[in-house]
């Protein structure tokens, strides 16, 4: 057995010297990606082209393994803050609209039906305004809009749909679910449409300014997402203007839960605006996406908003498909054109550029499309799956394609991820059948038929899934579907719950025996929920440290706590403690760079050294000592940085603050 010997005992120290330096050394493993689909529920034989498939419903709010909803699209989702997905209402071939409310137990692969009427077109049951029921429950309806909140409550605006009288129309009701009670609030927008097939215009106010008075006009297939202080957003859909014109809308609205009020935020009052582009990449005030429905949008990590494609109007006021990529900045309020083309073209669209399956490249966009599902996983990678839209022939027809991109890489790389680049028939309009393998159990060749306007979730695990949708069943058969599929991502395969800690500011000058203030901000990633504690380190002399709170558990969005530092009433200790630990300081890196070897090489100037070293602490001791009369220099401001750790379990991450002590 070989010896240990001094040059790795010193290694070790100069290792450690790197760490104190703040210079790290890491390694990271990955694994392989599964990226297999996972059909999980649902039939996946319709029967024939516009066939449905009916729902079990079993007893209101009593889960059961045979429960499933019957076939439909347009639905709307949430996921609570169990991890239990949800979805409201919808439209079959059967009936413009559904109100059943279904929650699916993801762990148990159990559906329960918890609200509304088992039969279609359910009437609407609007209770007093503000005042939470039993007896409450939205109408039928479908393309309505939903979020859910910080509170775990889930909300609901308009679409196309029955009022309190039972007539169809475009809607702008604004409605909360209450998980906890199981009880809907009407809390805004109107309950009667002024007249069959028409609806509310919208009530926009100042721009940039929430009022008591706001609201969207009603409408139907807008995009939607929930930012991390628990604001609803909204853009664009086929509604009801300013002026009472039904149109597309390129609108932008945010609403406040806690004071119930509407903010328009871009965008015109008027529908069919065109777009206005800009310089690609490039964020401006004029900037804006024309106005459009069944667009895809997504919030991402950093709270930029994303808006891809959609049917609408292009830069030249022309209608279509569109494949255009924006990004929304809330802060600045300003658009930029990320990608895509900013015209529909001579067919009214843009074929797919796919290149390699799995591949990251700048030229590579999907295909224009609308009524595409759309994910975030637990990386904050972006996803679209499918849609009504163009193929890489320009082909139009119902696409199972899977897409990928990172929104933090600039120029935006989308990948290719999974299904075809074609529709099977040129001749008229197609797509491509479900591959369903075997119930439950992943494989690489299964696929999901060709569909538009299903209903999607990412799961706390970072799974995604798909329900329904108006598309191809695994014989080729075109109908509303009920099928329910899991697809794991590579970025949920190989990540694990984590979560990253920074400072705001991270500088602070205080005055001796007085306190300053900082804010750390933790922030989750893949899914982390767990409590995070604070401690700090290289405090100078006299000086403590406070955290408020003590903990934060960071749980779908970032926590913050307030550092305190006190200091004490002088900072003469302060200098002393400053004083660079030369000695060993000097050792180290004598070791470092001479190396053990040669020390007898080098062995005067080890002497030299130690020599240095003595005289320092020799003069750090003797500091104190009489000037002889001599007027003592003032005393000068003192430097330190100071580590904060944040630990969760066996995870922990550093921040620092740069203090000044006057």
């Amino acid at each position: 057995m070989r010896k240990r010997t001094p040059c790795l005992l010193l290694g070790s120290l100069c290792l450690s010297v790197l760490a104190f330096s703040g210079i790290t050394v890491s390694a990271n493993a990955q694994t392989t990606a599964p990226n297999e689909w996972t059909w999980m529920g649902g039939t996946s034989e319709i029967g024939g082209y516009g066939d449905l498939v009916p729902g079990v419903y079993g007893e209101l709010r009593v889960p059961g393994g045979q429960n499933i909803p019957g076939s439909r699209n347009t639905a709307s989702s949430w996921i609570d803050s169990n991890g239990h997905l949800w979805f409201f209402g919808g439209q079959g071939a059967d009936a413009e609209g559904h109100n059943d409310l279904w929650e699916f137990n993801p762990v148990a692969n159990e559906w329960t039906w918890m609200s509304g009427s088992s039969s279609s077109e359910g009437p609407a049951v609007y209770g007093v305004l503000g005042a939470p029921a039993a007896a409450n429950t939205p109408g039928a309806r479908n393309g309505s809009l939903s979020w859910a909140d910080k509170s775990g409550h889930l909300w609901l605006f308009g679409g196309f749909g029955l009022d309190v009288h039972g007539f169809f129309g475009e809607l702008n009701d604004l409605w909360q679910f209450d998980t906890s009670s199981n009880k809907w609030t009407w809390i805004g927008g109107g309950n009667a449409i002024p007249a069959v097939n028409q609806g509310f215009p919208g009530v926009y106010g100042t721009l940039g300014t929430p009022d008591a008075r706001n609201t969207p006009g009603a409408r139907e297939d807008a995009a939607v997402w929930t930012d991390s202080s628990g604001n609803l957003w909204l853009f664009g859909g086929s509604g009801e203007d300013g002026d009472d014109v039904l149109g597309l809308l390129n609108d932008l609205w945010k609403f406040n839960p806690s004071t119930n009020e509407w903010t328009w935020m871009s965008g015109s009052y008027k529908a069919y605006q065109s777009g206005v582009y800009g310089t690609l990449g490039m964020p401006a005030a004029e900037n804006v996406p024309g106005g459009r429905f069944a667009a895809m949008g997504w919030i991402d990590s950093n709270g930029l908003v994303w808006i891809f494609g959609g049917e609408g109007q292009d830069a030249t006021v022309r209608g279509g498909l569109l494949n255009d990529l924006w990004e929304f900045n809330p802060s600045t309020s300003k658009w930029a054109w990320m990608g895509g083309a900013t015209t529909v073209g001579a067919v009214g669209g843009i074929p797919g550029a796919y290149g390699t399956l799995g591949v990251p490249a700048s030229g590579n966009n999907p295909g224009s499309r609308s009524g595409a599902k759309t994910w975030k996983d637990i990386s904050g990678n972006l996803w679209i799956f499918g849609g009504d839209g163009y193929d890489s022939n320009t082909n139009m027809g119902y696409l199972d394609d899977l897409w990928e991109f990172n929104p933090s890489t600039n120029p935006v790389q989308w990948a290719w991820m999974g299904g075809s680049q074609t529709v099977p028939d040129s001749s008229s309009f197609s797509g491509q059948s479900g591959v369903y393998g075997t119930l439950g159990t992943p494989a690489p060749g299964n696929i999901p038929g060709g569909r538009e306007l299903g209903v999607s979730w990412t799961d706390p695990n970072g799974d995604l899934w798909l329900f329904g949708g108006w598309g191809y069943d695994s014989d080729g058969n075109l109908s509303d579907l009920n099928d329910l599929w899991k697809y794991q991502p590579p970025s949920s395969a190989s990540a694990s719950p984590d979560f990253s800690v920074a400072t705001s500011p991270a500088s602070l000058t205080i005055t001796a025996g007085s306190s300053g203030k900082t804010t750390l901000l933790a922030t989750p990633a893949n899914g982390f929920n767990s409590a995070v504690s604070f401690t700090c380190s290289g405090l100078p002399a006299g000086a403590s440290c406070t955290f408020s709170p003590a903990t934060v558990t960071p749980s779908g969005a970032a926590a913050s706590t307030t550092l305190t530092i006190t200091t004490s009433a002088t900072n003469a200790a302060l200098q002393l403690n400053s004083r660079p630990l030369f000695p060993a300081a000097a050792l180290a890196l004598l070791v470092c760079c001479f190396g053990w070897r040669s020390q007898r090489r080098f062995l005067p100037l080890w002497l030299l050294a130690v020599s240095m070293a003595g005289l320092g602490l020799i003069a750090a001791c003797g500091g104190g000592g009489s000037s002889g009369g001599r007027s003592t220099p003032p005393v000068q401001p003192v430097t330190t940085t100071v580590t904060v750790m944040a630990t969760s379990g066996s995870l922990q991450h550093a921040t620092s603050v740069s203090l000044t002590v006057n």
